[in-house]
């Protein structure tokens, strides 16, 4: 009960065309980013409007922290949404093809953002699963503050 049949499409809860939810979104994306070693220059001015070249790099690296042995061997529009459904994305049917082909437009990017920061979400998850595998997550806010480091990661508790 209160989960939705297989053949049902959720609705995505966030806010996703929402200014100050894509805001906050580049800048969780930016400093995971930045944090875990992204090697390509990055910004948010980048993150506002990237082309396919741009989220295909930021998609290869993200997919590798979660699987770092995969191979990318056919087109990446063709890759992703067989990838992220297989992953668990709750709204993978909202991420088609042809938004990853015109991924930088104000109609694709916002539901792409908003997949991106989930895989960010999936990968700290994941990591503070491995080094703590009893733990509670009182906020997971993935805020980046002012000196570039995480808040809400201190409220992640060890039991």
């Amino acid at each position: 009960m209160g989960r939705a049949a297989p053949t049902e499409k959720m609705k995505d809860p966030r806010d996703i065309r929402d200014r100050t939810f894509q805001s906050q979104s580049i800048r969780t994306l930016l400093t995971f980013l930045t944090e875990a070693g992204y090697d390509r220059m990055i910004s948010p001015k980048i993150l506002s409007a990237p082309t396919a070249k741009d989220f295909q790099f930021i998609f290869t690296f993200l997919y590798h922290q979660i699987d770092p042995h995969y191979e990318f061997t056919g087109k990446i529009e063709e890759e992703v949404p067989v990838l992220i459904r297989s992953l668990g994305y709750p709204f993978y049917s909202d991420i088609s093809k042809s938004h990853l082909y015109a991924v930088g437009s104000i109609h694709a990017w916002p539901g792409v953002l908003a997949m991106l920061v989930w895989m960010v979400e999936l990968i700290l998850v994941r990591i503070f699963s491995f080094v703590c595998p009893l733990f509670t997550i009182f906020s997971l806010s993935l805020s980046s503050s002012s000196s570039g480091s995480w808040v809400g990661l201190e409220r992640i508790l060890c039991v």
